[in-house]
């Protein structure tokens, strides 16, 4: 009688051994498992939306795209307070007695001529095209000292290359000189 008895307590041992036992207050491991992806998604939500972070569904393009805005927005504020200190510096001198002015210019790009012989050299564009853009303003033309004056040519070097520019503008026919008063043709 007392192996049946023992064999029947050591399968009921068996079956509590296979069978998890919870006791009060304790949280099954499939609940806990469940919680804890629950709390680490809750707590990467919070961090993305407290810094700002973008979504994963938010392209690498439009993210791009927000930073070039940011940064042509940091550029246009940047350029008005470049801006405004240099007409203060400008009027600064200006009542001192000296004449300057503030002009805004476009960056073209360097021309590469070829010359006679075969060799190149990179050419700046900016005189002829600033006299050109000048005479073509004004619809009744300018005279050679009235284009040195509003470029504000103040050097000899830089009056010959306007009395250069006028010329070669007038060779190619963009400019017509009448009475020493040039017109844009």
């Amino acid at each position: 009688m007392g192996g049946g008895g023992s064999a029947r307590l050591d399968a009921a041992a068996h079956e509590r051994a296979r069978t998890p036992v919870v006791g009060a207050g304790e949280v099954p491991p499939l609940a806990r498992f469940i919680s804890l992806a629950l709390l680490h998604l809750l707590t990467y939500t919070y961090f993305i939306n407290l810094f700002g972070v973008h979504t994963v569904a938010q392209s690498i393009i439009e993210q791009i795209m927000e930073l070039e805005a940011k940064k042509q927005e940091l550029m246009a504020k940047a350029k008005e307070e470049a801006l405004k200190a240099a007409e203060k510096a400008v009027a600064d001198l200006n009542n001192l007695g000296f004449a300057y002015r503030l002009i805004e210019t476009i960056n073209e790009p360097r021309r590469t001529v070829t010359s006679a012989d075969g060799s190149t050299r990179t050419r700046r564009s900016g005189v002829a095209d600033e006299v050109l853009e000048l005479i073509k303003k004004s619809p009744s033309g300018l005279s050679r000292g009235a284009v040195i004056e509003q470029l504000g040519a103040h050097d000899k070097s830089a009056q010959q290359s306007i009395s250069n520019a006028l010329s070669n503008l007038k060779k190619k026919g963009q400019l017509a000189a009448n009475g020493g008063i040039y017109t844009a043709i």
